[in-house]
């Protein structure tokens, strides 16, 4: 599940600097960067949520958090994230989806 949900928020951040850093070359057509960025990372959101339905969770260290000599202290396990149910999470996406369409 870890390689569906960091796309989530790389794909747009990577949208982002590619605006940013090529933006006056770009010019009028960043959309064309843009909105594809957030579509595709609703799609992510959307294979998340049909997985969490579904009754996966990710358990697992998210990172390494101290990592010195042979000394090795994972980062948490399982982030606990209010509302993180399939009905929350179906509000996630509607808004997320509504977004894309208004803003797209």
């Amino acid at each position: 599940m870890l390689r569906l949900i960091w796309p989530i928020l790389a794909i747009p951040l990577l949208g982002t600097l590619v605006n940013a850093l090529a933006g006056r070359w770009i010019g009028r057509r960043a959309h064309w960067i843009a909105v594809p960025a957030v579509g595709l990372s609703f799609l992510f959101a959307l294979l998340v949520f049909l997985r969490v339905r579904d009754g996966e969770t990710f358990a697992g260290p998210l990172f390494r958090w101290i990592n010195a000599g042979g000394f090795e202290a994972p980062g948490p396990g399982q982030p606990e994230f209010p509302g993180a149910t399939a009905r929350g999470l179906s509000r996630l996406l509607a808004a997320h989806g509504a977004g894309r369409v208004v803003g797209g």
